[in-house]
C-alpha cells in the first residue's frame, strides 16, 4: 500500500544519516541504532525502557495505535452513518414488515448515484489517487531530506480530516465522504513513511523481527480496544439505533488518539534523515518515482519471472481483500439493515478470527510449501465469499453473517503471513527492505478495480449479491497465477544464487563518454548479474530450517 519517514530527533541523540555505502559493506553486528538513547544506567532502567531504549522504535509503536484506530473507526461507524444518510437523502428508507426476506429495490439517486454506491465510489477514487501518490511520495522520501516533514504533514492531514468528520449530519454527509478520501489517501502516504524507518531501527535482524511482531500486536490490540470501547459507549448511551451519533463519537475518539499519538511521535521521537540518493540523471522529483517502478518492474519481468508472477497474484488478491471490507459494510448496511453495533460485532469477529487464521497459516505452511498454502487460503476465501452472496439475502440474518465474517477473518489471518514468507524467500538475500516499496506498490496498483466493478453493476441495477460475488474473479485470478511459479524449493534456491535486483537503476549506454538513459525497457542479456551479497553479512526475514521450509512467526 503501501510509510512514514522522519528527519530529526528532538528527544535523545540525533540518528545518523542513512548510509550510502553498498549493502555488501554494511555490517549486521549489533551497533548503536537510530534513535537509541545514549546509554542505559543499570539493568533496572533497561527493564523500564521498551524496545531497549530505542526512541524511534517506541515512536513506531506509538504511531501504530492511531493506524489501528483509523482502520476500524471509519470502517464500522462512519461508513454505516454515510450509507444511512445517503439513503435518506435519496428517499430509500422503507418501513419493513416483520416477515420481510429481501430488501425492496430503490431507484432513488443522490448526486447522480445510488446511495449504495457512495462507499465504493470513494474507495475507487482512493485507489486511483494512491497509485499516483505513492511513487511521488517515494521519490520525495528517497531523494530529499524531508522524510520527517512528509510524515508530519500526512499526520496533520489525517487528523484534520478526522476532526471535520465529527460534524457529520444530514447536511454535511457528502463533505464527510470527501474528507474520507483525504484520510485514506494520506494514510497510505503516512504508511509509506513509517515503513521507511522500519529497517533502520536496528541492524540486528533477530531484534528487528521481534520488534516487528510487537508493533503488529500494538496495532491489533489498539484496534480491538477502540472497537470494544466505542461499542460499550454506544450501548451505555443507548445509541444503537442512532448511526450518526455513533459516528460522531467514533470520530471524536479517533481524533483524540491521533492528536496524542501522532503529536508525540512526530514532534519528539522520530528523527531526521538525509536524502538516500540523488535524483537520477534525466529525471526530477515528479518522474523519479514512476521511473523507479518502471525500471524495477522491467528487470523483474525480464530476469525474475517467478517474482513477477507472485507480485501479479498479490495485485489481484490484495485488490479483493482491500475492497472486501467496504463492499461487506455496504451490503450489510443496505441489504441486511445492520446497525453500527451489528457491523461492529461483525468486524470484531473478523479480527478475532484472524488469530487462529495466522496459526493455521503457520501449520499449513510448514507441512506444505507456502505457495500451496496461499492457494488453499485463496480458494477458501473465494468459496466463503460465494456462499455469503448466495445465503445472505435480507434482514434478520445476523448469525449467518457473523459466521461468514469469521471465515473472512480466518482467511486474512492466513493470507498475510504466507504472502510475506513467499516474498522474503524468493527475492535475493538482503533486499527485503530495498524491495518493500515494490511489494507495497504491487498490493495497491489494482485496488481501484473491484470498487469500480461493484459500482458499475450496482448503478446498472444488477443484484448486489452478484456484485459481492464479483470479488471472486480476483481471488480466482490470484489463485490461478500462482500455478505459474516454478517448484517453490528450486525458486528459493535460485534466489540465493541470483544477483541483486537493481531497484530503480536504469540501463545506461555510453555516448561520447557520457552515461545516458536509453529510455527503453530492456535488460542487456550480456550484462553479468550483479555480485552476490557477502554471505556473512546477508539479512533474511525468514529463517531456513535446512529443509527449505521457511519459519513463520505470527
Amino acid at each position: 500500500m503501501h510509510s512514514d519517514k522522519t528527519m530529526e530527533l528532538e528527544m535523545g541523540a540525533n540518528p545518523p544519516a542513512r548510509s550510502n555505502e553498498p549493502l555488501e559493506s554494511i555490517s549486521l553486528e549489533p551497533a548503536p541504532t537510530a534513535g537509541a538513547e545514549v546509554e542505559l544506567q543499570g539493568n533496572d532502567r533497561q527493564k523500564c525502557n521498551p524496545f531497549e531504549g530505542n526512541v524511534e522504535a517506541r515512536a513506531w509503536a506509538l504511531d501504530a495505535i492511531p493506524r489501528g484506530v483509523l482502520i476500524v473507526g471509519p470502517a464500522v461507524f462512519l461508513s454505516t452513518a454515510l450509507l444511512k444518510l445517503a439513503k435518506e437523502a435519496a428517499g430509500c428508507v422503507f418501513e419493513l414488515e416483520d416477515d420481510t426476506v429481501e430488501m425492496p429495490p430503490c431507484d432513488g439517486r443522490v448526486y447522480g448515484m445510488r446511495p449504495s454506491s457512495i462507499l465504493t465510489i470513494y474507495t475507487f477514487v482512493v485507489g486511483i489517487v494512491s497509485v499516483v501518490l505513492l511513487p511521488l511520495a517515494g521519490a520525495i522520501l528517497d531523494h530529499t531530506p524531508h522524510r520527517k516533514r512528509v510524515g508530519q504533514i500526512s499526520a496533520v492531514f489525517i487528523t484534520a480530516a478526522v476532526f471535520g468528520q465529527i460534524f457529520i449530519s444530514s447536511k454535511t454527509w457528502f463533505a464527510v465522504a470527501i474528507l474520507q478520501v483525504v484520510v485514506v489517501s494520506s494514510f497510505f502516504v503516512h504508511l509509506l513513511c513509517v515503513f521507511a524507518y522500519l529497517p533502520e531501527l536496528t541492524d540486528h535482524q533477530p531484534t528487528l523481527v521481534k520488534w516487528t511482531a510487537h508493533f503488529s500486536i500494538v496495532q491489533y490490540v489498539s484496534t480491538l480496544v477502540f472497537l470494544v470501547s466505542m461499542g460499550m459507549i454506544i450501548v451505555i448511551s443507548d445509541l444503537q439505533e442512532d448511526e450518526v451519533a455513533a459516528a460522531r463519537i467514533s470520530q471524536a475518539g479517533a481524533f483524540v488518539v491521533c492528536v496524542v499519538c501522532f503529536g508525540v511521535s512526530w514532534t519528539r521521537m522520530f528523527g531526521a534523515r538525509e536524502a538516500a540518493s540523488d535524483v537520477p540523471a534525466g529525471q526530477n522529483l515528479l518522474t523519479a518515482g514512476f521511473w523507479k517502478v518502471y525500471t524495477t518492474g522491467c528487470f523483474i519481468a525480464k530476469k525474475n519471472r517467478n517474482l513477477m508472477w507472485f507480485l501479479l497474484s498479490l495485485s489481484f488478491s490484495e485488490a479483493a481483500v482491500f475492497s472486501l471490507s467496504v463492499i461487506a459494510i455496504t451490503y450489510m448496511t443496505d441489504q441486511l439493515e445492520f446497525t453500527s453495533t451489528e457491523n461492529g460485532i461483525a468486524i470484531l469477529i473478523l479480527l478475532l478470527a484472524s488469530i487462529p487464521g495466522c496459526l493455521i497459516s503457520t501449520i499449513v505452511t510448514k507441512r506444505i510449501n507456502p505457495v500451496r498454502s496461499l492457494q488453499i487460503c485463496l480458494m477458501l476465501v473465494a468459496i466463503n465469499t460465494a456462499c455469503a452472496a448466495l445465503v445472505l439475502v435480507g434482514p434478520g440474518q445476523q448469525l449467518a453473517t457473523y459466521a461468514f465474517a469469521a471465515g473472512w477473518g480466518l482467511a486474512t489471518g492466513w493470507k498475510y503471513p504466507a504472502e510475506r514468507v513467499i516474498y522474503c524467500s524468493i527475492i535475493p538475500p538482503g533486499q527485503d527492505a530495498q524491495l518493500m516499496g515494490t511489494y507495497l506498490f504491487a498490493g495497491q496498483i489494482l485496488t481501484w478495480l473491484p470498487p469500480l466493478i461493484f459500482t458499475s453493476l450496482n448503478e446498472a441495477g444488477v443484484s448486489m449479491r452478484i456484485s459481492v460475488a464479483s470479488l471472486d474473479v480476483f481471488f480466482v485470478c490470484a489463485f490461478s497465477i500462482l500455478f505459474l511459479i516454478d517448484d517453490y524449493q528450486s525458486v528459493v534456491d535460485l534466489a540465493k544464487q541470483t544477483g541483486r535486483i537493481p531497484v530503480g537503476t536504469p540501463h545506461r549506454v555510453e555516448q561520447n563518454g557520457d552515461s545516458t538513459f536509453n529510455g527503453e525497457c530492456t535488460v542487456d542479456e550480456h550484462i553479468p548479474p550483479l555480485p552476490l551479497l557477502n554471505k556473512s553479512k546477508e539479512s533474511k526475514s525468514v529463517s531456513d530450517k535446512g529443509n527449505g521450509d521457511p519459519e513463520l512467526s505470527c
